[in-house]
């Protein structure tokens, strides 16, 4: 008989090993893990699937703020589902659902979102692809924006300490009336956006951080990290865009000239680009700019 209920916190270890097992991942990829999920999740808003001793399934709620159009609302976001292959087909997920919708209902959360895993599973539980997002690979060489330049606009390289400060206001402004953004607390910023550990690198340098400046107002910025590489003697590397963030189409152009005069880096990838981002429609020969579109959020 399984038990099905909130994780105690002492239990927050037992249930991270069942989320990275389930995805392909160690506990020792990620040692401060536990401490993460006790900040972003709320005490009773992360529940498991107890067999025995052993974790069988997870879900967990994170407390959102979602972009509508005309303001915001409270979102229930939908996390660390997973199902152990021992313990599929057994009514777990749809139990733990169950629970993941009257918990929003108690924290007055009329929406619930998540990002998902496998496209089959959550039509089945009211939810339906309310975003979709692009996937960038950019040929930078010979490369140009044609947009005209704007001679007031200044790139400034900043340190971690300085993002820390800085970005956060900057996202805020540009988000503030954008449908589908996720406004974001100090803490997601702190465990989420500033995380920076070598499991998430996967080889890659740590983050750097751009932004552009107009006159005294900063504008947007770019997060990005290098992978450096030669082939043939010849410069191949790929900087690898985490976040390009603007406040108005002259600043993302700006971040994009930047993107694409960096040195040794003849590629550029984005793995979650906006479906409106200028880039197709700003550049000397758009074949260069490959998009492949997917789902990002879904709603209910």
């Amino acid at each position: 008989m399984l038990d099905i209920r909130p994780i105690a916190p002492d239990e927050a270890d037992a249930f991270r090993d069942c989320v990275m097992t389930t995805f392909g991942g160690d506990l020792d990829d990620d040692p401060a893990g536990a401490e993460r999920v006790r900040a972003l999740i709320a005490p009773g808003r992360a529940w498991a699937a107890f067999d025995g001793a052993t974790v069988a399934a997870t879900a967990a709620s994170f407390a959102l703020t979602l972009g509508i159009p005309g303001g915001t609302l409270p979102m229930a976001g939908l996390t660390m589902v997973t199902v152990r292959p021992t313990h599929r087909r057994r009514g777990i997920l749809r139990e733990l659902l169950r629970l993941y919708v009257e918990d929003a209902r108690q924290h007055g959360e009329p929406i619930g979102g998540l990002w998902a895993s496998e496209a089959t599973i959550y039509g089945r539980f009211g939810y339906g692809i309310a975003a979709e997002g692009d996937k960038l690979e950019v040929d930078t060489r010979g490369l140009a924006i044609t947009r005209r330049r704007d001679d007031d606009d200044v790139h400034e390289w900043i340190d971690e300490a300085a993002a820390r400060e800085r970005l956060p206001e900057i996202y805020a402004r540009a988000i503030a009336d954008r449908p589908g953004a996720l406004h974001r607390s100090e803490a997601w910023w702190r465990e989420r956006r500033f995380l920076e550990a070598p499991f998430l690198r996967g080889g890659a340098s740590r983050r750097r951080y751009v932004i552009v400046r107009r006159g005294r107002d900063a504008v947007g910025y770019v997060v990005y990290r290098q992978r450096g590489t030669f082939s043939s003697g010849l410069p191949n590397g790929t900087a690898e865009i985490v976040e390009l963030v603007a406040t108005d189409p002259a600043a993302e152009a700006s971040l994009w000239r930047f993107i694409l005069g960096i040195d040794l880096f003849p590629r550029a990838t984005w793995g979650n680009a906006p479906t409106d981002t200028t880039l197709p429609w700003i550049v000397s020969d758009v074949r260069r700019v490959v998009r492949q579109r997917g789902d990002t959020l879904w709603l209910r």
